[in-house]
């Protein structure tokens, strides 16, 4: 597909999106922490709360990063966010209890990793043409997506050989290469600042009122309903397919694989078809496949399961994206990429422990049947959203 990108703009592009696949490499490599915790004799409770202070932490600070990134360079965000990033990865080093000063430094963490995915994010959205959006965010989600199995495959293989501290410094040195490689980037063109002073409460507050005018709300419930799903696919199928004496390993290999391949191969598909014609048929394939999840029996039903959830899940959050970008005006596309991130980190935080209790209590059918209704209302609500019409566009003043 010919691309109206300069030479320049390319390279940067693939720059960045290698960049990212390494930061998030280095950052995902800590799904291994909890063995770590384990080690110095924490339990599942400690577990539980010193990794669950890092999402919590991000998403309570994620509103203000829209506001923050209209009035400041964006380069310079993604530098900070890095560094930090491996600044505390660090330290971690020096870790001899699971406390007080780890719960910081992982809470740390997570603030400095939403800094850098929100701001290379919306670095990402300000090189891409309007015309190519969903193609090329296809190709940065399809990273991002093989990060989620490399970088925890590196992290439990560095501790197998070498011990905890190859973990630590195993992260450190993709976060370090992916800020060097970032670094080489072109500043984006500047958009024209916010003219108003940087206030924290009252940019919070303005965030949650940009979700809720038009362009967004709607996008932005869908996506929450996405993420629940999403959630409980990714949290519970280990426990689900070992009861039933099956590997989580082929489901997520062939999960990953075929969401990759389609995110690539068919990213671009809603620039020339429209935003709804890949949506909509997408939410259905996943409920169809979250529904033969319900009721699987053997190793077929697990990858048909597979492959109908990655191939339907996999087009969904490039395009969504795509159209967040596409009806806001670009002095906030800051903000609709932290309103991307933030759907995904408050659903999963909210859902992960609900499912569980649905899943004690009345068992995983009715959790996976839960789970097709969310996805099924996200689609309504999407709909909802088309029939009032479409916000305003770039071309419109905010």
């Amino acid at each position: 597909m010919a691309t109206t990108m300069s030479a320049e703009e390319r390279l940067d592009f693939w720059r960045l999106v290698a960049g990212q696949f390494l930061i998030y490499s280095g950052f995902f490599a800590f799904f291994q922490f909890p063995l770590f915790i384990k080690s110095m004799g924490g339990d599942e409770g400690t577990i539980g709360l010193i990794m669950g202070i890092s999402s919590l932490a991000a998403a309570l600070m994620m509103p203000i990063q829209g506001p923050l990134m209209e009035r400041t360079a964006l380069k310079p965000l993604v530098t900070g966010g890095n560094l930090l990033l491996i600044v505390t990865t660090l330290f971690c080093l020096s870790l001899t209890e699971p406390g007080l000063m780890m719960a910081l430094l992982i809470l740390t963490r997570g603030l400095a990793f939403s800094v850098s995915q929100n701001s290379s994010s919306t670095f990402l959205a300000r090189i891409i043409p309007k015309a190519e959006r969903a193609r090329r965010l296809g190709i940065v989600f399809a990273g991002s997506t093989a990060a989620t199995a490399f970088g925890p495959a590196l992290g439990e293989a560095a501790i197998h050989f070498w011990g905890f501290p190859a973990l630590f410094w195993g992260s450190s040195g993709l976060l370090l290469f992916g800020t060097l490689l970032m670094s080489t980037v072109s500043p984006p063109v500047e958009m024209e600042k916010n003219p108003e002073p940087f206030r924290m409460f009252s940019s919070y507050f303005g965030f949650f009122q940009e979700l809720a005018k038009p362009r967004l709300r709607f996008l932005f419930l869908t996506l929450l309903a996405m993420a629940c799903a999403i959630g409980g696919l990714f949290n519970f199928t280990a426990t689900y397919t070992s009861g039933m004496g099956l590997s989580s390993g082929v489901f997520f290999v062939a999960f990953s694989g075929l969401n990759m391949t389609a995110r690539i191969g068919a990213g671009g598909l809603s620039d020339k078809l429209g935003r709804p014609a890949v949506v909509l048929p997408s939410i259905i394939m996943f409920s169809v496949g979250l529904a033969v999840y319900s009721f699987m029996g053997g190793l077929w039903t697990l990858i048909g399961a597979a492959m109908l959830t990655g191939f339907g899940f996999s087009l969904i959050n490039p395009t969504i994206s795509a159209q967040m970008l596409d009806q806001t005006p670009t002095k906030l596309h800051g903000t609709s990429m932290v309103a991307f991130h933030f759907a995904y980190s408050t659903g999963m935080m909210i859902a992960v422990p609900v499912l569980g209790l649905v899943a004690s209590d009345y068992g995983y059918r009715i959790m996976w049947w839960g789970l097709v209704g969310m996805v099924l209302l996200g689609g309504l609500l999407y709909l909802i959203g088309e029939t009032k019409g479409p916000g305003i566009t770039d071309a419109e003043p905010a």
